[in-house]
């Protein structure tokens, strides 16, 4: 129990002084932008440590209390940015898993396999679902990293599953200025309900990814909750 909770606090150490990387270069810019042209140029030049601190002053982005962090989705703001895209697209893919199978192209299957990983992969091609699904293949510009990973967040958004807004802002941080309005393709069968799908993959995320199983397991639950 007290290496789990070793193990999150040295996470929030790592991820608050990694602002500057973890951010979307957009988001970036935007905030140094703010500041003039010759602030931002400083800030530029600034250690990575400080640049770090004045993006997190720029944001308001203040940790809360590690009660918050029961909730295994606040727990995926502690992840680097590119894990946190592969966790995000895999709550856009959860109810594609059909059209992911049906998806044989070599370079779809690259970007699918590279933008989540091939355990999430494997796990999204290899469950069968019931019920009706979005069942057309994925064309290349549906499954770029980015785009995903920004419809998984809009959908947990839209389901209201982020409940801590600071957090929010923090994840929504790692993804683009604007989000897609709308889900990805949606020809075909209707798909499942998103509520349910988010459901499944927060409680499946050990086996989406087994790297993570430290952070999102039983061990770190219990640890939580004591």
């Amino acid at each position: 129990m007290k290496t789990s909770l070793a193990r999150l606090l040295q996470a929030v150490d790592r991820k608050a002084a990694s602002w500057q990387v973890d951010l979307h270069p957009a988001w970036v810019d935007k905030a140094f932008g703010h500041l003039g042209d010759q602030a931002a140029a400083s800030s530029a030049r600034l250690p990575p440590g400080r640049q770090a601190a004045l993006l997190e002053a720029i944001f308001g982005l203040a940790w809360p209390s590690l009660a918050e962090f029961r909730d295994p989705v606040h727990r995926l703001v502690l992840l680097d940015r590119d894990s946190l895209l592969k966790v995000l697209a895999v709550f856009a893919l959860d109810t594609r898993r059909e059209s992911i199978r049906r998806s044989v192209g070599r370079a779809v299957r690259k970007l699918l396999i590279d933008g989540v990983g091939e355990s999430a992969y494997e796990k999204l091609t290899s469950t069968t679902m019931r019920g009706l699904q979005v069942s057309n293949p994925l064309a290349v510009p549906d499954v770029a990293q980015e785009r995903l990973a920004a419809e998984g967040f809009r959908l947990m958004r839209d389901e209201g599953v982020w409940h801590h807004p600071v957090l929010t802002r923090m994840a929504r941080l790692s993804l683009p200025l604007t989000l897609p309005e709308a889900p990805l393709r949606l020809d075909g069968a209707a798909p499942e309900p998103a509520s349910r799908s988010i459901v499944r993959v927060i409680e499946g995320l050990p086996q989406y990814f087994p790297e993570l199983e430290w952070l999102f397991g039983s061990d770190m639950d219990r640890a939580l909750s004591a």
